[in-house]
């Protein structure tokens, strides 16, 4: 018995054009053959069965863009020898990834054959807003940095400058967190009141 593969029985050519079928039970379709006139070949007949394949996920590795790291994996079933193609619906939100490819292969029978689908993560824009309580030094209203989908957030360190009464204390968002959305986000400089000491 061959993995992936039915047995259906044997055939052979008597010549002129004619075979004479052996079913998978041994017995002969449609007569019998006389083996004494003529020596007799049997080949067997067999038919592609469902085996097993595997459809690995891989996705860019948000805080290290040159790996990739594999996310999900299934057991797939296909006809052996037909040709397949990895998928994942979740690769289809075009605000989170990008530059998805999936591979394709034909099913072994040994159920060895791996498929693999790939995907970049999309870079978003993070507007840092000082808001009416400070200002940038250097006078833009704001600040922009570029952030992958998933990706820890890095502050940047050129941190504004308190208002009158104001001092710069963090920002909206705590450094390290993920990327929280798959969208643009603004994140807007937290201040405290500033302290004043009095001479009497």
């Amino acid at each position: 018995k061959a993995e992936g593969l039915q047995f259906l029985g044997l055939w052979g050519d008597i010549g002129n054009g004619q075979a004479k079928i052996v079913d998978a039970d041994g017995s002969w379709v449609g007569g019998t053959v006389n083996t004494t006139d003529k020596n007799l070949i049997l080949y067997a007949r067999l038919t592609p069965t469902n085996t097993n394949y595997k459809n690995v996920t891989k996705i860019q590795n948000p805080n290290n863009p040159s790996e990739y790291i594999e996310e999900t994996s299934s057991t797939n079933i296909a006809l052996t020898g037909s040709l397949v193609t990895a998928t994942d619906t979740n690769l289809s939100d075009d605000t989170k990834y990008k530059n998805v490819s999936p591979s394709d292969a034909y099913v072994k029978r040994d159920g060895s054959t791996i498929v693999t689908i790939q995907a970049d993560r999309v870079e978003h824009t993070i507007t840092w807003t000082p808001t009416d309580k400070g200002h940038f030094e250097t006078g833009e209203n704001y600040r922009t940095s570029t952030n992958l989908y998933g990706a820890k957030i890095t502050s940047i360190t050129d941190n504004p400058v308190g208002n009158t009464g104001y001092t710069f204390d963090h920002w909206g968002i705590n450094a390290g967190a993920t990327y929280p959305n798959n969208d643009d986000l603004e994140i807007e400089a937290m201040y405290v009141p500033s302290k004043h000491i009095w001479n009497l």
